[in-house]
């Protein structure tokens, strides 16, 4: 958990402060992972997916929930932040205590359609991409007399294009895993991916 106001479950015996890119966590030293909404906020993706692969046991699994960059919300998220005034509304709509609420770390789509799970998880020995369509799932960032824009935009969104939401799942080859610098099970250079984000 990289941010220090989140207070940890006391149940968890292991826990690291920071993401998971930074993480000391051993090599081959886990059977199942999960990210749910954090793949939009991943700054340098390859990183991230190689730290995946690195700490996965052969074998092993992680399970993503996240946003379809190409859907409307997240082109609005992405405006409303270029314009700061992401922040702004926010607070206005959900106040600025330091209640449960959503907090506003930046987000950078760059792990967030299709195409680019496709490049950055090539090293997997399967990737599984699942669209999840469900209206409504934006509705809480609208004050109530304006939850039928949500509405409509998810359903005109849904006719035209894909869904909303993105569930993935990588797993990691049961052969012995090689080290994480051999050339051979490397992922692709940061330039492939660039042409789908940039």
């Amino acid at each position: 958990e990289p941010d220090i106001n989140i207070q940890l479950d006391p149940s968890f015996h292991v826990t690291h402060r920071g993401t998971l890119e930074t993480a000391a966590i051993d090599e081959n030293f886990v059977d199942i992972c999960y990210s749910v909404m954090v793949l939009e906020h991943v700054l340098d993706p390859q990183m991230f997916w190689r730290k995946v692969y690195a700490v996965l046991r052969p074998g092993g699994v992680c399970w993503g929930f996240t946003v379809d960059s190409s859907h409307w919300f997240a082109r609005f998220s992405t405006l409303a932040e270029r314009m700061r005034i992401k922040g702004k509304y926010l607070n206005w709509l959900l106040g600025t205590g330091t209640g449960e609420r959503y907090e506003n770390y930046p987000t950078h789509y760059r792990s967030n359609t299709p195409e680019q799970i496709e490049v950055l998880t090539s090293v997997f020995e399967r990737v599984d991409v699942i669209f999840l369509k469900c209206p409504g799932q934006t509705r809480s960032y609208f004050p109530e007399r304006l939850r039928w824009i949500s509405d409509l935009m998810d359903r005109v969104f849904l006719v035209m294009l894909r869904a909303a939401r993105i569930l993935l799942s990588v797993r990691k080859s049961d052969e012995r895993a090689r080290p994480c610098g051999d050339p051979n099970h490397a992922l692709k250079p940061q330039q492939a991916v660039e042409k789908y984000y940039t």
